[in-house]
């Protein structure tokens, strides 16, 4: 039973160095040149439609993948953020 068990661990242990793939992570430094409303970001969020979201004391920030939509606090706007 335990010569059993061991094959079976070392069996798995083998498929997974076998079909491991290495990820080719890409890096994109967002800053106020590509839109960023503030360099300071308190928070990040990505929401389930992909969206990454960040919180600066200038606004919160929707970043697509390809650019900003930077929401701020309109006086004038009570619908605005707060």
């Amino acid at each position: 039973m335990k010569l059993r068990t061991l094959v079976i661990a070392l069996l798995l242990l083998i498929g997974n160095v076998v079909f491991a793939q290495t990820r080719q992570l890409k890096f994109a430094h967002l800053d106020r040149d590509k839109g960023l409303s503030q360099s300071n970001v308190l928070t990040i969020l990505q929401d389930r439609r992909g969206f990454m979201w960040f919180a600066t004391r200038d606004g919160l920030n929707k970043y697509d993948g390809y650019q900003f939509i930077v929401y701020k606090n309109d006086a004038e706007d009570p619908a605005s953020l707060s």
